[in-house]
């Protein structure tokens, strides 16, 4: 599997200890840039780890996966996060022919079982962080309670797993590992979504489950390019998100335009490392 990662300063762990599990390598922040944030003395500041797959085929191609990829990786530079970012499906998916969408779910419960990084931030592969002068944690800190099982938001369809963060605790990784199993009934009932019918299938068996979700406001975390059934995309937002569009190909086209004008050039260092 090929997965490019960035890290700093975290222990990576198996099931029962230190372990191989994603490859790592040290990513150094450029010189040039001076970050416009103001952390409080005395505080700390959780660990990230930002995931995001991105697989080539119809939906991406590599020019479209590497603007994905290389705009996450300054990112996580930038805020000394790690960054996992596979570009191969699972085997175990692959081999039952599963949709490319559940690997999703299988590298979130991954990285919270095997890395000690203490949130997830999930970005599908046509988001891209478009305000780098925003932290994170500043950004978000209000909304990051450890006792949710994740952060999202929602547009006119109702949550959308685009992008959205879990913290890595027990209860939580339960809770996507839980969806990820899903897979199988929602692959025989031949349903769109996946990975957001197996979410809203479990709050209707489980609807207790609803408030155990921090529901944000959609401008902080997930604005939409190109499409009106949510909050739309404006240049100091945090992330875009290029979701459905009818015009395939146009709309692909804003979104690579966007991301290439917006991520600063990629810093010498990082390589595809095979895992």
């Amino acid at each position: 599997m090929n997965i490019t990662m960035t890290t700093s300063k975290l222990t990576f762990l198996g099931e029962n200890g230190p372990g191989p599990s994603y490859a790592t390598l040290q990513a150094k922040p450029k010189k040039t840039q001076e970050l416009s944030i103001n952390i409080p003395a005395n505080s700390t500041t959780p660990s990230l780890a930002v995931v995001s797959v991105c697989i080539p085929g119809d939906r991406f191609s590599q020019d479209y996966i590497n603007l994905s990829h290389n705009n996450k990786r300054h990112y996580c530079q930038r805020y000394n996060a790690t960054c996992i970012l596979p570009t191969e499906q699972v085997s175990e998916n692959s081999k039952t022919k599963k949709h490319k969408k559940w690997d999703k779910l299988y590298h979130i419960e991954k990285t919270l079982r095997t890395t000690n990084v203490e949130w997830v931030l999930w970005m599908d592969c046509d988001t891209a962080f478009t305000n780098f002068d925003i932290h994170w944690y500043l950004h978000l800190e209000k909304h990051l309670n450890r006792s949710k099982l994740m952060v999202a938001s929602e547009d006119q369809g109702g949550i959308n797993l685009g992008v959205f963060l879990v913290p890595n605790t027990v209860e939580a990784r339960s809770f996507i590992s839980n969806l990820y199993d899903l897979r199988h009934i929602i692959e025989a009932k031949k349903l769109f979504h996946k990975d957001q019918s197996a979410l809203k299938t479990v709050l209707t068996q489980q609807p207790q489950l609803k408030s155990k979700i921090e529901i944000v406001d959609q401008k902080l975390l997930n604005t939409y390019l190109d499409n009106n059934a949510g909050k739309l995309w404006s240049p100091s937002d945090f992330i875009v998100h290029q979701v459905f569009c009818l015009d395939f190909v146009a709309c692909s086209s804003n979104f690579t335009k966007l991301v290439k004008n917006i991520t600063p050039p990629s810093s010498t260092g990082l390589k595809q490392i095979k895992s």
